[in-house]
């Protein structure tokens, strides 16, 4: 079974969305059912795939088998393992929950809105299967175009155009040295394909390290370069947000692991030390601003940073748990962070506030949404039993097996405190204390509201119930990176 069927829906859908009236009344339903279609189908066909036996990487670089699309310039390579499924999946469930959290919300140009998140979808899982550097950077830059307008047409205030410049630019600028980098790459080897970029010469890897690592930093985000985030984040749509978050911040995690870390080892060495420096700093930086922080959203979005900041750690810990914890991290926080902005934004909706003071003893009015909320805390908290408890815990295990491991596990488990800190006073904040008069009377979470915060809360805590399996089955694609890079 070709693998380009995973194509066929989403773009089936787009066209779809493309065709219909702009009045009609059915257009959100007609988005809902094709992006539950590309959820399903695409779920069955990657296990179809698998059964009738993936190619893994290794076997790739030695006997060149798989599905080929062929260019002008080359050939690129359209591949899927356990990794790309888990962000697949990842990707199609979002943009499922973005539909539904926005049935009420979207008043305007709402075909134009769909269009976008299945723009986006298509888009995302081009980034996901590409082998071919070249594909995966217009994968990569082409997704600003549809999140950039959800920002700045859909955003709630006036700051959305400087947030949706903020992101389009800081992103794109960072990217141009991408690709700079892959042009003289092809000048190089004489193809984009990474099956055969093994042959990069040593005394350009450092600087290509230094510009593949710049572009996939910002999309992170990584200290310093993490300003566009919370900017974005506060003035986008729930489902801009969910987006962002979600999977989004996964891109440039993903590049480093997928491209960057096999194919640039000599620079993976020269750039390590740096790394690690930032993400330590980044983690705790962005702990202690995420405590100082009054608004809901900003707040969430600054933790992100922090989170993320585990992600980079382990990636450049060149260990197998730490490429283990930074692929459970990315996919935990893509269900709990956006859990956490659902139901932000569910706050505001009832109060038209974003202030944490303007709010106590929601708990009393709203009890399903704060029982979820709770959930969502105990797990962005690493619980154990949760998803997050894993990553955290395999980050634990690789700081200390690096060199200064010791002085690494110091400063984490230090962001693990502060961490604890700003989720329970936030969930305190909110929904314990005696009931402010103006906060009486909020209506509970909607059918669709509770539907998508089960769903991510569900998976955070049942995969993390079942981790062993979820490690066991990413290991086999990470010791594959680990002998490409090596």
């Amino acid at each position: 079974m070709s693998i380009y069927l995973i194509f066929l829906f989403p773009s089936l859908g787009f066209l779809h969305i493309l065709l219909s009236s702009r009045f009609s009344d059915q257009i959100t339903k007609v988005a809902l059912q094709w992006s539950c279609l590309v959820l399903v189908s695409n779920f069955f066909l990657l296990q179809n795939q698998w059964s009738a036996g993936l190619h893994p990487i290794v076997t790739l670089f030695k006997k060149f088998k798989g599905d080929w699309l062929l260019f002008e310039w080359g050939s690129l390579l359209l591949h899927v393992d356990y990794v790309s499924f888990f962000f697949i999946f990842l990707s199609n469930l979002l943009v499922v929950i973005c539909i539904i959290i926005s049935w009420e919300t979207i008043k305007f140009l709402k075909k134009e809105f769909y269009l976008c998140l299945m723009a986006t979808n298509i888009l995302l899982i081009g980034v996901f299967v590409c082998m071919d550097l070249l594909l995966f950077y217009i994968c990569f830059e082409a997704i600003l175009v549809p999140i950039f307008l959800v920002i700045s047409i859909w955003g709630a205030r006036k700051e959305r155009y400087k947030a949706s410049y903020y992101f389009f630019f800081y992103t794109l600028f960072g990217s141009l040295f991408m690709l700079l980098s892959i042009f003289k790459i092809y000048g190089q080897v004489g193809s984009t394909s990474s099956l055969l970029l093994s042959f990069i010469s040593v005394e350009y890897q450092i600087w290509f390290s230094l510009a593949f690592f710049l572009s996939l930093a910002i999309k992170v985000p990584m200290f310093p370069v993490h300003i566009w985030l919370p900017q974005a984040h506060v003035e986008a749509p729930v489902s801009g947000s969910v987006l962002l978050a979600g999977i989004l911040l996964k891109l440039g995690g993903y590049g480093f692991y997928r491209f960057f870390l096999p194919l640039l080892s000599e620079g993976l060495f020269f750039i390590t030390p740096m790394v690690l420096m930032l993400s330590i700093v980044g983690i705790i930086y962005a702990s202690i601003l995420t405590i100082k922080q009054t608004d809901i959203k900003r707040l969430i979005a600054y933790s992100s940073v922090s989170h993320m900041g585990f992600v980079t750690l382990g990636l450049f810990s060149n260990t197998i748990e730490g490429f283990s914890a930074s692929i459970i991290l990315m996919v935990a926080h893509g269900f709990v962070s956006s859990g956490l902005f659902i139901s932000a934004t569910v706050v505001y909706d009832r109060f038209h506030s974003r202030i944490i003071r303007f709010y106590k003893g929601l708990i009393s009015s709203m009890p399903i949404l704060g029982s979820i909320f709770l959930v969502l805390t105990l797990a962005n908290i690493s619980i154990p039993g949760s998803l997050n408890f894993w990553g955290e815990l395999l980050a634990f295990n690789a700081s200390l097996s690096s060199k200064n491991g010791l002085w690494l596990t110091i400063f984490i488990l230090l962001s693990i405190v502060f961490g604890a800190i700003y989720s329970v006073n936030l969930f305190n904040s909110i929904f314990f204390g005696a009931s402010n008069r103006v906060n009486i009377g909020g209506r509970d979470v909607l059918k669709g509201e509770f539907f998508s915060l089960f769903i991510l809360s569900f998976l955070a805590w049942i995969i993390g119930l079942f981790a062993f399996n979820f490690i066991n089955t990413i290991n086999v694609n990470i010791l594959e990176i680990i002998a490409l890079s090596s």
